[in-house]
This record gives structure tokens, sequence and C-alpha cells, in this order.
């Protein structure tokens, strides 16, 4: 039995069922209309010029206006790959649509390569195929950049188990090549490089010159690959590209000084001169190149703790909901990594062991590959499809290792944990399949970029939060301020805008939007759960926290509604609007237990009626007076009777977002143009 389950792992007909199962997961949306996500928007716009023109060499008069784009900042991989499956199918939009899929089923044919060195072929592509962490970036309609940076970075890896394998020049080579090319597809380029510094750390540790020079070649390989991308041109000041550079050449020192005759007499004190030059050379760059010896070690440093340690402020890159920085809980069902994971999390966490104590110099790579995909997972949740890759090979080989030991107990237990650990993918499996099955774009902000293009003048840019720029330039043809690509000028943009619908100071925040003649804003209900994105690169950091209505129940002040939800100042907390004779009032309150302990009365409210009214005028709230030994506390409601209810500090709830929301641009210079229930358009009022 056990002879068969390793031949089975390791067999071409587990792969076929790998396959299969990946495809079934990732063609979810094929009878859909639209492509999904954000950025395929983007792609689809440059493809479609590649594919109209043959060239993208332009700068975009779409994209962050008034400052404009250079093309050259273009991930040049992706569009030129869809293009390349349109060819193939006839038709550019299907290029789009089926490129993450097509590169996500080459990735899981990729793992089974490289899990065939480990004797796991079908077990490691089954993993990579059912991941949910993966099945979301590699799925139909996802086009983004990460399934094809996957597919290359899987390839280098390959290569590069094999150039230690054989120590072989040309697998290096192409290990170097295949890492390469990641740079032309994708921001995260560094990690699977990356992933291999610590083996050559090792490496030199057990003075293994012959292998540390195939990793020197494909290091050198690789860097110098970014010569010919565009966005690259500067990668010389980079810390990451120098970083790199840098050991590639240490390779080739250390290789030449254990080689050498007239060195062979000091034996071991060799290592030492080798570590002596090391850092002394990370010493030199970094004083020619930043003018401060100490930059690089520190930015090494600082780059490790960022990942374990949580930022004492966010970034621009963290205010976007997939990047936020998933919190680690033993509390499993809340924790990012065991819902994206499950349990082969952590049968792949013994990597370190491997890394450290690997038999051959493939256990090693095998190792640190899934140690440093794991880290890499703690700084983004975005970057849990790198983690995928690392998780579901060291989880295969952890599990063939459990049922290989001859005693029973390990075997019985390998069978337990492989069973569990598919059984515990299964329902997020499921979640992922269902995600994959809808559009973000939805119907009413195609109808909203539909009217742009008829109504909006083309020489007018559109004011809304960056999310959406895609939309606006692919769908509306209109220009927008900012959108997903989330570089420079986009943070300078997204910080004006930011500040423009946080901020209560309506006269000093639109101050911008008049000095540049901006004519036209679009908010959409979506904006109220992003509302800590914009804020917080406004400059504000204030928050909108969303109650549903829960029930009528009975209060010290007879029956009433009650909205539940969280507050960033209350935690689980409640409302519940008030009605003393002629005067109203929301109660606020903890949730303590299941009970609720009531602690004062918002400040001031308004409440949008069934019947579509106002129960307090349009202009503004109304403002509230003691309850009894209830008083007044700094928080504003906006309640849809009977829906929901949405709560915030005073700032919050006078931000101009709130003043185009709530109350439809009353007493602003904006008038509403647009309302389809999910997305409002207004424009100058005249």
């Amino acid at each position: 039995m056990m002879k068969f389950l390793r031949k089975w792992w390791d067999s071409g007909l587990l792969v076929l069922v790998a396959l299969l199962l990946a495809s079934l997961l990732r063609f979810q949306g094929l009878e859909g209309s639209y492509i999904r996500a954000f950025d395929p928007f983007l792609f689809w716009r440059v493809s479609e010029a590649i594919w109209n023109t043959g060239t993208w060499e332009m700068n975009d008069t779409l994209r962050y206006h008034p400052f404009g784009w250079d093309s050259k900042e273009l991930a040049p991989a992706p569009p030129h790959a869809m293009v390349l499956l349109g060819k193939v199918a006839g038709d550019l939009k299907a290029g789009v649509r089926w490129f993450p899929a097509f590169f996500g089923l080459l990735s899981v044919l990729v793992m089974a390569l490289i899990g065939r060195r480990f004797g796991v072929s079908g077990l490691s592509a089954l993993i990579l195929g059912i991941l949910p962490g993966y099945i979301y970036r590699t799925s139909e309609g996802f086009a983004d950049k990460e399934p094809i940076a996957m597919f290359f970075g899987l390839l280098g890896m390959y290569f590069f188990i094999l150039a230690m394998e054989k120590k072989n020049w040309l697998d290096a080579i192409y290990a170097g090549l295949a890492f390469g090319f990641v740079a032309g597809a994708w921001g995260g380029k560094i990690l699977f490089i990356a992933s291999l510094l610590p083996v050559i750390v090792v490496l030199m540790l057990r003075e293994r010159y012959d292998r540390i020079l195939m990793a020197g070649v494909t290091l050198v390989i690789y860097q110098v690959l970014h010569v010919v991308v565009p966005r690259y041109v500067k990668f010389w000041v980079d810390p990451f590209s120098l970083a790199v550079l840098g050991f590639g050449l240490f390779c080739f020192l250390f290789y030449g000084i254990y080689k050498s005759k007239k060195l062979e007499k000091l034996g071991n004190k060799r290592l030492w001169l080798c570590i002596g030059i090391m850092v002394a050379g990370t010493l030199v760059a970094s004083t020619a190149v930043y003018k401060n010896p100490l930059f690089l070690p520190r930015f090494g440093w600082d780059l490790i703790t960022k990942a374990l340690v949580p930022a004492s402020d966010v970034s621009h890159y963290e205010t976007v909901q997939e990047n936020a920085r998933p919190t680690w809980s033993w509390a499993l069902p809340d924790n990012t990594f065991y819902q994206q994971m499950g349990l082969f999390f952590f049968l792949a966490l013994p990597a370190i062991y491997f890394m450290i104590n690997g038999k051959d110099d493939k256990e090693v790579v095998l190792g640190s590959f899934g140690a440093f995909s794991i880290l890499a997972g703690f700084v983004a949740v975005r970057l849990f499809a790198f983690t995928a890759t690392g998780v579901a090979l060291t989880s295969a080989y952890v599990i063939k290792k459990l049922f290989a030991h001859k005693d029973v107990a390990v075997k019985l237990t390998g069978y337990f944990v492989l069973g569990l650990s598919l059984w515990l993918a299964y329902p997020y499996v499921m979640s992922s399949m269902e995600t994959s099955k809808y559009a973000s774009l939805t119907t009413t902000w195609f109808e909203n970029m539909k009217w742009a293009q008829f109504n909006i003048p083309q020489e007018d840019p559109i004011v809304t939060w960056w999310d959406y720029g895609y939309w606006i330039q692919t769908l509306g043809n209109r220009t927008s301020l900012g959108d997903g690509g989330n570089m420079e000028p986009g943070y300078i943009l997204n910080g004006y805008t930011g500040l423009f619908f946080a901020s209560g100071d309506y006269e000093n925040t639109t101050r911008w939007i008049n000095d540049w003649g901006y004519k036209y804003v679009t908010i959409d209900y979506a904006m109220l759960g992003k509302y800590f994105a914009y804020s917080t690169l406004g400059g504000v950091s204030n928050m909108l926290n969303i109650f549903k209505y829960h029930s009528n129940m009975y209060t010290e002040f007879g029956m009433a509604d009650i909205y539940v939800g969280w507050s960033d100042d209350l935690g689980p907390a409640a409302i519940s609007p008030i009605q003393v004779g002629d005067n109203l009032y929301v109660l606020m309150g903890k949730i303590v237990n299941g009970a609720i302990k009531w602690e004062g009365v918002a400040g001031e409210f308004a409440i949008l009626t069934n019947s579509g009214l106002y129960q307090c005028p349009p202009m503004g709230y109304c403002q509230s007076g003691a309850l009894g030994k209830y008083q007044p506390i700094n928080q504003s409601v906006f309640i849809y009777w009977g829906q929901q209810a949405v709560v915030g500090d005073m700032e919050s709830m006078h931000s101009t977002f709130a003043r185009l929301w709530f109350f439809d641009g009353e007493y602003t210079q904006y008038k509403q143009v647009l309302n389809n229930g999910e997305c409002k358009m207004f424009v100058v009022r005249a």
C-alpha cells in the first residue's frame, strides 16, 4: 500500500487529475459579460493598442492628469502575452480573459516538474491547483500580473534545482533567464530570486563552491536582463538589485578563492576570508551608491523586521484592502494563512529544517523557497500567490516524509494529516470558485461609465477614488486622476483625492479642485468601506463604520430598533434611535457578553426614511442634547431606516464624501447629475 501511494504521488496520472481539477476551478466565468477585477481593464487597453498598432510606446494621456504617465513604467510581459493568446484564440478579449487561467495551469504543470525532483510531482501539483490563495490570482477574468510571474518564477526554480543537482552551467543560465523574465511581469520580481540568497549562505558555510558557482551564474544572468526592461533603467540604485548583484559577484569570488592552489593551504580560514571580503564589499558598495556605509545592512534588517513586526504607520501600498497585513492568530478560522492554505501551511513550516539540515543541496533549495514564501505572506495578502507556490512544494514533501517513516504511528499521522488538509481546504476552494464567477464591474458602474462617455467632454478628467481609474479609462474613455497602478505620480494625486474626500474642512480641501479646474466627481457605495484607505492617504485617518439592522427589541425607553456593528471608538457596538416626546435621540453603546451597555447619545444624526424623505433637513444633521444620564459624544450617525446605519466621528461625517453620498451634494459646489443607486456623478454647479 505504501509503495503504491509513493508511486501515485509521483505519477503522471495524478498530475493529469491535478490539471483537470485546476481547470475546473479556474474557468468558472466563461459565460460572463465582463473581465473581472480592476487591473484587467488596464491590460485590455494596453493590449488593444498593441493589437492595433504593434506598440505601446506612448505617454498615456488618460492616466495621472495633469502629470501624464510614461508607458516605460509598464510591465511589458502581461499585455504582450495577452495579445499572443488573443491571436491564438482569434479574439483579443478572449486572450485577456483566459490569460490568468492559462498561465495558472502552466504553473501547476511546472510545479509537477519541480515536485518530480523530490518524488511528489502529482501531490505538489494537486496542492497548488486547489489552494485558494492561488486560485483567485489565476482564475479566468482576473488578468493581473501574478499568473505569468508565478509561471516564470517556478520555471526558474525548476532549472535552478537542476543546476544544483547536475552542476550544469546551461541549467543555471536557463534559471537566470526565467527569473529575469519575472522582472518584466511583476513588481514582486525579487521574491523568487531572494529565496535563493539563504541557499548561497548555507552552501557557503558548507564550502560547496561548485554549487555556489551555479548560483552566481543564475544571479548575474537575472540581473543582466534588467537592462533590457525599460522600467528598470535605474536598477543600479535599487537596493534589491544591488544586493542580488553583490551576491552573484561574491559567488564567483568564493569559487575563485576555493579553486586557487595558492590559497588552498589556508584550509577553513578561506571561509572567513570570503566573509570578510563580502562584508567589506557591502560597506564599500553602500558608501559608493548611497553615501552611507550602513545603508544596505539597515535596509536588509528593516525588510526582515517589517515582515515580522507590524508597521507603525500605513503605507500607500497597504491601504489596498487585499494588501492589508494579515494578523496572525491561533484562532484558526480568523487566521488569513489558515483560510488560504489550510493545514498545508503548517506542513510547510518544517521547510526551515530542510534549509539547514537538508542532506542534499536540492533540499536546501526546497527549504529556503518554502521558508521565504511563508515569510512573504506576512507582508501582504496579495503575496499569498507567491506563498502558495512554496507551501505546495514543501507541504507535499513533508507529507511524503511522514508516510515514508517506518513507525506505524507516523504513518497513521500522515494519513490523518493528508485527509484533514484536503477536507479543510474544501470549503475555501468552494468559496474561491464562487468568487471567481462574478465580475467586480457591476451593471450600475457600466451605466455610469457609458453616461460619462456620452455626457462628459473628453478633455475633462473625473475625480474619484483611484480604484476606479481603469474603468474610467477603458469604458468611459475619459481621464482619471489615479488608478490601481499605485506608483508615481499616483501617490501625489491619491494624497490630494484622499484629503478631498475624507477631510471635514470642505473649503480648504476643495481649493485644489478649483485651482486645477476639475468639474466632475463620481463616487459609489463601496467607498463607505474604503474610507480608511483614502482618509489615511489624505492624512486624516478617520473611519466610517457600517451597522446593520438587527431587530426591534425592548430598551429602558421602550421598544426600539437596534443596529449592530463595529465601531473604532467602542468596538462591538449598537445604536438605537429613541423617540422621547417630540425629540429623537440616537443611543450608542458597547456590546459586552451579548448585552448592550449604553454609553451616550450621538452628538448629531440624520435619518433617511423608507419613503425617501429626510427625518432631518438635508442641509445637515439634527443636533442632540442629553437624554437623561446619557450625554452627547463625538459621534455622527446616518440611518437608512430599517436597513443600516453609518457611524463615524464628526469630521468623517462632515467630509466631502459624506456631503456627496448622504446629502447628494447639498451646500457644496457640486450638483448631482446621475444616481443609479450604487453610483453618483456630480458636476460643478453653473
